[in-house]
């Protein structure tokens, strides 16, 4: 029973460990957010204030904003959200090759 508790002790320990990586990962992909939006929002602004351009590009009698639209700013916002998918599963894949490394 006190292998078993070492045991438990450790893999709780180190889940403790892992979530609390992962969820920082989630609140700095969520914080990175707020920079993108609002400078895509300022550009966005700024553009329709000079220019009168239509940052959706839907409108024929208006010019479609230059050099960013609406459309790359929520591509950037997509870009980020999967990247900062991805990295927690980069870091279990990681685990996984150094336990597979060292069990050979």
């Amino acid at each position: 029973t006190e292998a078993t508790q070492d045991a438990y002790e450790g893999a709780t320990t180190q889940i403790m460990q892992l979530g609390l990586a992962n969820g920082c990962l989630l609140s700095s992909l969520l914080l990175s957010y707020i920079p993108v939006a609002l400078y895509g929002a300022y550009m966005l602004y700024s553009g329709v204030q000079e220019d009168g351009c239509d940052p959706s590009g839907s409108s024929i009698n208006n010019p479609e904003c230059e050099p960013v639209t609406a459309a790359d700013i929520f591509g950037a916002m997509f870009g980020i959200s999967f990247a900062g998918s991805v990295m927690p599963q980069i870091t279990a894949s990681y685990e996984a090759f150094m336990g597979a490394q060292s069990a050979a």
